[in-house]
C-alpha cells in the first residue's frame, strides 16, 4: 500500500469537508497527532478498523479511500478482495 498517497487522499476528502486536522481528528476518535501521521504517509498505526472509521468520517466509501493506494489496483474487484480477506 502507498502510504503517500493514501495520506494524500485523507488530506484532500477532509479538506474538501471544510475540516481542520483537529476537528476532523476529534470526530473520527483519533489524536491530531494520529491524523497527521496519517496524512504524511506515517501509517504505523495503519489497520482496516481505523480506515474504516475515517473512511465513515470523511463519507466516503472504503473503496474510494483505498483507491490508487494499492501498489495492485486495477479495479474495484481487487478492493473487495482484500476487505474480504482482512476480516
Amino acid at each position: 500500500m502507498n502510504l503517500t498517497a493514501l495520506g494524500i487522499r485523507i488530506a484532500r476528502y477532509r479538506e474538501s469537508l471544510g475540516m481542520s486536522r483537529e476537528k476532523f481528528a476529534k470526530a473520527a476518535g483519533y489524536s491530531p497527532s494520529h491524523i497527521a501521521s496519517l496524512e504524511n504517509g506515517k501509517g504505523s498505526k495503519l489497520n482496516i478498523h481505523t480506515l474504516e472509521k475515517i473512511a465513515n468520517t470523511l463519507g466516503v466509501p472504503l473503496d474510494e479511500l483505498l483507491k490508487e493506494s494499492l501498489d495492485f489496483y486495477e479495479e474495484p474487484a481487487d478492493v473487495d478482495k482484500i476487505l474480504k480477506l482482512a476480516v
